[in-house]
């Protein structure tokens, strides 16, 4: 399977693991959008909660990657590094990051 396919099929268990979160939109993305073996890449996870449910995102940084706040993939031909998190909107007085709006996740990987 090419890395586009793989790609694809990364990003749709992503998107059906990702609508088991109740009251989130997520859109993903995959950067860049053309990719061979050797080359990296960024998938981007997009978290929304709509406004009314007045909730926020949250992130112990001590749970590492297995939080409840987590970008992960598995493929064949794809080598995935850890989650990146962008800076917390506050961080509560027990180290939780917390954020507001938007958030996105980053998640390198690299073509083999």
């Amino acid at each position: 399977m090419r890395a586009s396919g793989k790609l694809s099929v990364l990003i749709i268990i992503l998107a059906v693991a990702a609508s088991l979160l109740a009251g989130q939109n997520v859109s993903f993305s995959v950067s860049p959008a053309q990719l061979k073996p050797g080359d990296k890449g960024v998938l981007s996870a997009t978290l929304s909660i709509p406004k009314e449910l007045n909730k926020k995102q949250s992130y112990d940084p001590s749970d590492g990657e297995g939080s409840y706040l987590y970008v992960s993939g598995t493929a064949p031909g794809l080598a995935f590094g850890s989650t990146q998190y962008p800076p917390a909107d506050h961080v509560s007085s027990d180290g939780i990051w917390e954020y507001y709006g938007p958030l996105t996740l980053r998640l390198p990987f690299t073509v083999n």
